[in-house]
């Protein structure tokens, strides 16, 4: 379980769900029924990986997104994180796109832009993909959410494009990042608009927080999570 939830789950009383990836000998339909139940009674939906388990449904993958869209549009939270993987370099993917297709509409829209380090800071991870964002920089954008957080470590960042009131959360800098296309030949990045590889849409009660790397890691030991009612998180995998 990722740290955050384990926080989250300690300080604030989640409850956390986390559904069954469907595997040979399982009950088909009992799996459908869990699944579906899961996504309905979740307070925040949390989509955490590659999102094996909304693929796993199929034809019945709309079925899906319109329980995700209608939990969004009632008000219920949606983080979801790893997001780069819903960008193929295969020809275009249908379930992939059509999960997409659910950000659409709320003025978020994934680029097969890369972001990659101009420099080598991770000693763990060689790789040019493997970026590091800091406050001190301004390329975590948000003082609220990034109290107490000097920087960030991540992994498979892409661009996000994004539509007037959504926000950018993490911003990749021009003099410490540099982009690539699917073919790795250097792009210019975003025109007109931060170079966003996680967004923000708030608008009353609807939250939707999209972010394209697969993973976050902060370098300080320090996080806070919000307090308040037990709630119900349900992590897609």
């Amino acid at each position: 379980m990722p740290g955050f939830l384990r926080r989250a789950q300690e300080r604030a009383g989640w409850e956390i769900g986390r559904p069954q990836f469907f595997e040979t000998g399982l009950d088909g339909q009992r799996w459908f029924s869990d699944f579906e139940r899961g996504l309905n009674e979740a307070n925040i939906i949390n989509g955490l990986g590659d999102f094996i388990g909304l693929k796993q449904w199929g034809d019945k993958l709309d079925e899906a997104l319109r329980i995700i869209r209608d939990k969004f549009e009632a008000g219920c939270p949606i983080l979801l994180q790893g997001c780069s993987s819903l960008v193929s370099s295969q020809p275009d993917q249908p379930q992939e796109r059509r999960i997409r297709e659910l950000l659409g509409p709320y003025g978020v829209h994934l680029t097969p832009v890369k972001v990659a380090s101009r420099v080598q800071e991770v000693t763990t991870n060689s790789s040019p993909f493997c970026c590091v964002f800091r406050s001190e920089d301004d390329t975590l954008l948000d003082p609220s959410l990034f109290e107490g957080v000097p920087s960030a470590v991540s992994y498979g960042n892409r661009l996000i494009s994004y539509d007037p009131g959504v926000f950018p959360l993490i911003e990749a800098s021009q003099s410490l990042h540099f982009f690539v296309d699917q073919g790795d030949l250097k792009h210019r990045g975003n025109l007109g608009q931060r170079n966003a590889v996680a967004v923000i849409r708030r608008h009353g009660r609807l939250c939707l927080v999209v972010i394209t790397f697969s993973a976050i890691v902060s370098r300080s030991s320090q996080a806070s999570c919000p307090g308040g009612k037990t709630t119900r998180s349900l992590r897609i995998t």
